[in-house]
């Protein structure tokens, strides 16, 4: 067989011609077949010879490596219009609340770092320069983290559909997460929170969150018909959440296909928990109890809402509003993280949370029940909850215990009750007694 000549292609592969109409050298690839079952062909052209040779002999080893841009792809697309595709695919697949922390991440860091940058070009350099640009912003490595997996996410999607991504892009490492500020309110503070809470007439919300382990979420949106005061119980199968408008006029709302949502009013709507772990059933410590008791004999709301906006008990408490109002909880008993009267920095308020859950792991309580009650899978596996010593442990046995016996009774004499039990010394052992009665 002869040697095959500089411009000839093997058999089958395709041709090269020149075209005598408009003077143009024409390359055209065999490349499969299209999305309609026909063969594609990839063409190339240039009035150039030596040119659009170049222009086959390259397509020809795309075709080879099997870096061929899929049909209705656009070989040069850049990081900005894949995200913006990326977006819209998400918009109709992602939970509302996980799309808007997508949808800020890619605005605020990933198109103005990387946008212009073509997807076949991408380095791992480029991934270091989107870490490097958030960390020097004075941001946590734990959200340049966050952003970076959105990133790479949105690439491996790329991929999917047929873009030409580098591999070795995936695989660069995340900057890992940073040491987290957050921890459980001690005690002796939650003790204070709780005193001061005592005389406002939403005392049972903050109860919620620091002896039932209740999200923001799921206070916010509890209604009458998930409270089982006869059984004690509290059925956590809905959460408040605002979704944000597609369009107004409409009153549409952006969310994925099957959304199981109940719109109250507004933007304000109850949607199921994120996962499985997330439905549960837990028991109602007493003084949530007698609270939740107290007020099924007020008005209630429209809604059904168990905690409503005193000025207009049409409206859900917003998430902004609950955070004040614990603020200025904190305010109140004189309680901070940190710092004093003068200047100070607030418990956020998912730290109260966390404070069930030291709590009872502190209690010697096994971790599948807490997991149960929290509706968490990963909550006590964490570091932060595994260093309960002996001392720690007798206390918060001693407290807990003595504050859900005396349920009934008003804040102020569960903290003095608290303070007479840790003067007399009790034994834990008797602690340890009333806390399983409980449970």
């Amino acid at each position: 067989m002869g040697r095959r000549k500089k411009y000839e292609l093997p058999h089958g592969e395709g041709s090269f011609y020149f075209r005598s109409s408009d003077k143009m050298w024409i390359g055209v690839l065999e490349a499969g077949l299209n999305s309609r079952g026909k063969r594609r062909r990839i063409t190339v052209s240039s009035k150039d010879k030596d040119r659009a040779w170049e222009k086959l002999t390259a397509k020809r080893k795309e075709i080879a490596a099997g870096e061929i841009t899929p049909e209705g792809l656009r070989s040069n697309a850049s990081v900005e219009s894949w995200i913006t595709e990326y977006l819209h695919i998400r918009e109709q697949t992602t939970r509302p609340k996980t799309y808007r922390g997508e949808l800020a991440g890619c605005r605020q860091w990933i198109i103005p770092t990387l946008g212009r940058r073509k997807l076949k070009e991408l380095t791992p350099a480029d991934i270091r320069k989107l870490t490097d640009t958030i960390i020097n912003s004075n941001l946590t490595t734990t959200y340049a983290t966050s952003v970076q997996r959105i990133f790479i996410r949105a690439l491996k999607a790329a991929q999917l559909e047929g873009h030409s991504v580098p591999d070795r892009v995936l695989k660069v490492p995340s900057p890992g997460k940073s040491a987290s500020g957050r921890t459980a309110i001690p005690t002796n503070d939650a003790a204070k929170l709780l005193q001061a809470a005592d005389t406002l007439p939403n005392a049972a919300r903050w109860v919620a969150a620091l002896l039932q382990g209740m999200r923001q979420g799921e206070v916010l949106g509890l209604t009458w018909d998930c409270v089982n005061l006869e059984a004690g119980t509290i059925d956590v199968s809905w959460q408040l959440q605002e979704l944000s408008y597609k369009d107004r006029t409409r009153g549409t709302f952006t969310k994925p296909r099957n959304y199981e949502c109940r719109q109250l009013i507004g933007s304000y709507h109850l949607v199921r928990p994120k996962t499985k772990a997330g439905y549960r059933i837990i028991p109602l410590v007493p003084w949530m109890r007698n609270a939740l008791e107290a007020l099924a004999l007020l008005p209630r709301s429209p809604h059904g809402l168990v905690w409503f906006r005193e000025d207009n008990p049409e409206m859900p408490i917003s998430s902004d509003m609950d955070r004040k109002a614990w603020k200025a909880l904190q305010d109140r008993a004189g309680v901070w993280k940190s710092g004093d009267k003068e200047e100070h920095t607030y418990y956020v308020l998912h730290e109260a949370r966390h404070t069930t859950a030291t709590l009872l792991l502190a209690a010697g309580v096994d971790p599948e029940i807490i997991r149960t009650i929290m509706g968490h899978s990963d909550i006590v596996t964490t570091r932060g909850y595994q260093h309960a010593s002996q001392e720690m442990a007798r206390w918060a046995l001693e407290k807990v215990a003595t504050s859900l016996q005396l349920g009934s009774e008003p804040a102020r004499n569960k903290v003095a009750a608290l303070e007479g039990l840790r003067q007399q010394d009790r034994h834990i052992d008797e602690a340890w007694t009333r806390f399983q009665k409980w449970l």
